[in-house]
């Protein structure tokens, strides 16, 4: 699949970009709701001329009515993120009675190809009104994927409303460079994407690695060099380069563990390298590395990945063992893109001190990972069980940009339990392990249909704020890092609140379908089990072993709720792909609360009623 055309606006100190959906002053990253986000990126790109309210209606809010507060809310919002003065504007003026105009000046407009990035999740009302269940018989249990249209610059905004929402193509980019090392013997290293191989000398040792097989270098003056046939990214192109090491040494000196690049190496040539610092840290960068923060040269294994977001000050980042291990630093120097490029392993590529130790499963992306993705990756080499699905085993990949934190299952648990260390919409997704883990291979898994999920919630004290939490089904195919609500994302989300109501959220079109009512007394403060049981189109809930009863579909006190798969005559059409995880949310408080905690995961697959 075509990826969009990524576009990356420049304001004096302000980047705002398009496909990521971010916005950046003084390289900080600031919060802007995405109404927000999108009304400013609307007005950037007709910034030629005034843009009218009632346009703005239809674009941002098409079907929906709304008033001018709205849409003043959300200039105020732009506004205060890009430092502007309603008073003095310098970015966004008001035309009285008329509407509004981008009016800061553009330093510089790039645009290139990237896959598009989730952004974040649609709230979900607290008294959204039950929708009507469907009288269809039988749900649609697989779903074929659908084409994601291409964005254009001039209807930018519409397709990320009606397309991009919580959702992520299935056309990933991948590894671009993947040196795997499982040759195990033999006189050559290739890479296993394009076969771009290099020379094994003799005195290099082929070992048992933290997949297959791995090299082992002695220190001496060795190095694995190999040719670049312009594969591997140039000048300031966005990149990830990652790596797994063990090693007790720094042999007296920063060693390199993969650069790439031109091999003359001068201030302004076009070089980044991932290496061991002589202090025993990891070191990522170009011309200014980024220094780690911990001593990795413990003779264990451990996982290295650097990430550089492109551009000739673009940030850079540096993560250990999927966590990420230094402050971002800005790339500083002339990047301009050499048409000469070698890459070496083990060693400078002109020389130096040679590296000493393992160097197991070193990878080169395109594009910059976000740290779901490298935690996910981390996990899936190293190989946790957080859950087991019918016997086999599944590890948790988290969903959305906030990280909700993993920990390990406490004796006698059965599932690794989950916190939300965020005040936003967070989770996990349930992934299964293929071999070498892949970049693709990174994406929920489909563990059926029917099933029954049950799991342990409490809430942490969040005085006169609400919380929710539970388990959602039915979803799509996400990669960590993505959103999972709204959007066309089908499915469902059952969710306790912290209130003590329990509600049934569609995932596409978005809508509460059946909630219950909030008991009298409820203590938050203490797990309560809950459990959601979906067959066909039923669906049962039961809380503390007690079931639940519902308003749904215009009646009250049900116990059973009618899963109606809405999504697949809902334009766009809804993707229900069997994905499954646990889905944490502060509808109605975003940014203020969060602390939800969830343990002692069951998910049991339910054939269907005959």
């Amino acid at each position: 699949m075509e990826g969009l055309r990524q576009k990356i606006y420049r304001a004096g100190t302000v980047e705002i970009n398009a496909a990521e959906r971010s916005v950046r002053r003084g390289g900080a990253l600031l919060h802007l709701r995405p109404r927000a986000f999108e009304l400013l990126v609307y007005l950037i790109e007709h910034r030629e001329r005034v843009v009218p309210r009632q346009e703005l209606h239809q674009a941002l809010w098409p079907g929906t009515a709304v008033t001018d507060n709205s849409i003043m809310q959300c200039v105020n919002e732009a506004r205060k993120v890009l430092g502007d003065d309603p008073r003095d504007p310098k970015f966004i003026r008001t035309a009285a009675k008329a509407g509004y105009q981008f009016i800061g000046p553009m330093d510089a407009i790039n645009a290139r190809f990237i896959e598009p990035v989730t952004p974040v999740a649609m709230v979900v009302e607290q008294n959204e009104a039950p929708t009507p269940a469907s009288t269809r018989r039988a749900p649609r249990l697989r779903l074929p994927l659908i084409a994601v249209g291409t964005v254009l610059a001039a209807s930018l905004l519409a397709a990320v409303s009606l397309k991009w929402r919580g959702q992520t193509p299935h056309a990933q980019g991948g590894e671009i460079a993947w040196w795997k090392f499982d040759e195990g013997a033999g006189q050559t290293a290739s890479d296993s994407i394009h076969g771009m191989r290099a020379p094994f000398a003799p005195v290099l040792r082929w070992i048992p690695g933290i997949s297959g097989s791995a090299v082992e270098f002695p220190g001496a003056a060795l190095v694995i060099l190999g040719e670049d046939p312009a594969i591997l990214p140039r000048g300031s192109a966005p990149r990830t380069m990652s790596a797994w090491i063990r090693t007790t040494s720094t042999n007296a000196d920063t060693t390199v563990i993969f650069q790439q690049g031109n091999p003359d190496l001068d201030s302004g040539s076009d070089h980044f390298y991932l290496a061991l610092h002589d202090s025993g840290v990891a070191a990522f960068g170009s011309n200014n590395p980024i220094l780690g923060r911990r001593r990795i040269d413990d003779g264990r294994w451990h996982h290295l990945a650097g990430v550089f977001e492109g551009g000739h000050k673009g940030l850079m980042r540096l993560y250990v063992d999927g966590d990420e291990d230094a402050a971002p630093v800005a790339a500083n120097g002339s990047l301009r893109g050499d048409p000469e490029s070698v890459f070496a392993i083990g060693r400078r590529l002109r020389g130096g001190t040679s590296f000493r130790g393992a160097i197991d499963d070193v990878r080169v992306y395109s594009r910059a990972l976000r740290p779901s993705h490298i935690a996910a990756l981390n996990r899936c080499m190293t190989g946790p069980v957080d859950i087991e699905i019918s016997g086999h085993p599944y590890y948790f990949g988290t969903v959305h940009a906030n990280e909700a934190q993993v920990l390990p299952p406490e004796t006698g648990e059965s599932s690794a339990s989950i916190r939300n260390t965020g005040t936003d919409f967070a989770g996990v997704t349930f992934l299964s392990r293929r071999p070498d883990c892949p970049l693709a291979s990174l994406r929920s898994a489909d563990i059926g249909q029917d099933l029954s999920i049950e799991l342990e919630i409490k809430f942490e004290p969040a005085p006169g704020l609400a919380t929710e939490a539970g388990p959602y089904f039915r979803s799509r195919n996400a990669a960590p890092g993505d959103g999972i609500i709204g959007g066309t994302s089908a499915g469902f989300w059952v969710q306790l609140n912290s209130t003590g109501q329990v509600r049934v959220i569609r995932l596409h079109p978005m809508a509460t379908i059946a909630f219950s009512q909030i008991p009298k007394t409820f203590n938050s403060r203490v797990f309560h089990k809950l459990e959601a049981s979906a067959r066909g189109e039923a669906l049962q809930v039961w809380l503390d072993g007690s079931p639940v009863e519902f308003d749904s579909g215009g009646a009250c006190c049900v116990l059973t709720v009618h899963l109606a798969p809405a999504w697949e005559t809902a334009t766009p059409r809804g993707f229900n792909e069997g994905g499954a995880g646990i889905e944490f949310g502060a509808g109605r408080n975003r940014g203020r609360a969060g602390g939800q905690w969830v343990r002692n995961i069951r998910v049991r697959s339910l054939r269907p009623a005959r």
